[in-house]
Formats: structure tokens, sequence, C-alpha cells
């Protein structure tokens, strides 16, 4: 990963790569796991932790970090779409089921052509956005059905945490297009771990909460 050069910045650009334990460790202590949801979420926190690790602790070449966020990056479509297809009806769920699978094959054939370690941010930028899409239909359902306890799901602290992550990153990759000439390289590379370090913070902390406000599982 790039770093800024501010010592405080790195440091903590450290420290968050260990943040995708915590609403796992939280699930894993309040016995939580039972919970369709929370076993994705489980999921989710722990690629996301793999990939971290493999980045910055093994310090993998940038051509296997790539190829492993691309990957991951799917797996990731894929879990939002068993978190979130609740909403959907049984003909709406084998629609969602579908739709998802035809792209992934579709990506996935893309990436057996081409090779799967080189970055491709127009994919990126479309799976953000069909993530985003599926929490927006979700979310507003689960509200109107569920007003009175909505701060008790663990879906609506997913929802929110994750809409937050994808807004700023889908703003970020299209300010990158139109700002990257007048910005120094630096400059921009340093602003734009800030702003992902804080946007992942705030996102793990959602997720944290999803798991603390589930009533734990049965023994």
């Amino acid at each position: 990963m790039f770093k800024t050069g501010n010592t405080v910045i790195d440091a903590a650009s450290r420290i968050f790569d260990f943040l995708p334990l915590l609403p796992l460790l939280v699930i894993i202590v309040r016995h939580a796991y039972r919970q369709e949801a929370l076993n994705f979420l489980m999921i989710l926190c722990f690629l996301d932790f793999i990939q971290n690790l493999v980045s910055e602790v093994f310090k993998a070449p940038q051509s296997v970090q790539t190829g492993i966020r691309n990957i991951f990056l799917l797996l990731e479509l894929l879990i939002f779409t068993q978190i979130f297809k609740y909403e959907f009806s049984k003909r709406g769920k084998e629609i969602l089921l579908l739709l998802t699978i035809g792209f992934l094959s579709a990506i996935l054939t893309y990436y057996l052509i081409t090779g799967v370690d080189h970055e491709i941010p127009a994919l990126e930028f479309l799976q953000n956005l069909l993530i985003g899409m599926l929490i927006l239909y979700s979310l507003p359902r689960l509200v109107r059905q569920d007003n009175l306890r909505i701060f008790q799901s663990p879906y609506f602290w997913i929802g929110a945490g994750t809409l937050f992550y994808i807004v700023l990153a889908l703003l970020m990759q299209f300010a990158e297009k139109c700002c990257l000439e007048i910005s120094p390289q630096g400059k921009h590379e340093s602003e734009k771990i800030i702003l992902l370090s804080i946007a992942n913070l705030v996102r793990y902390l959602f997720y944290t909460l999803a798991a603390w406000v589930t009533k734990p599982s049965a023994m």
C-alpha cells in the first residue's frame, strides 16, 4: 500500500487492517453466529482480514494482491446478495440468483481470458454500484416493515455501514478521474488512504453494532 509519509496516519492505517476482526469476535463471544445474516458477515470480515494480512503482513507482490482483491470483490457481491435477498419475493430471489450467477460467470470468464492480476476500476465501480442498489432497495422496505425496532436489526447496521463505505468509494473513484491531473500524485494517494480508513472505521463499527444488537443464539 502507498505510504503517506505521515507516521501517525501510516500507523493508524496498519491498525485499521485489523478492524475486520472486531465484529467477528463480537459475533463469536455473543454466540450470535447462528443468525444467517451474521454468518455471512463473519465470512465477509474474515475475507477482508485475509486480504489485509496478505498485503500488509506477508507483503505479497502487487500482482498477487490485485488478484486476491479481484476474487474477493466477486465473493463480496455474492455475500451481500445472500444477506439482503430476504426482502425479495420467492420469484424475485430466483431472478436475483440467476442475475448474480450470470454476472459472476461473465466476470470469471473474463478473468480466465485476460488474467486476474490486473486492476479493473470500471469493474470495481460496477460491483460497488450493484451492492449499493441492492441495499438501497432493501433498507427502505425494512424500515417500513419494522420501523419500531429498526435499530435492533442487524440488516440495518450492515446495510448502513456498507452503504456509507460504498458511497465514499464511488465518489472517490469519480473524483479520481476528474481531479487526478490537477492534484499531485502523493497528495492524492495520501487523501485517498485517509478517507478510505475513515470509511472502513465507520463500516466496521456499524458491523460491530450489527453483531451487538442481535439476540444471542440459544446454546
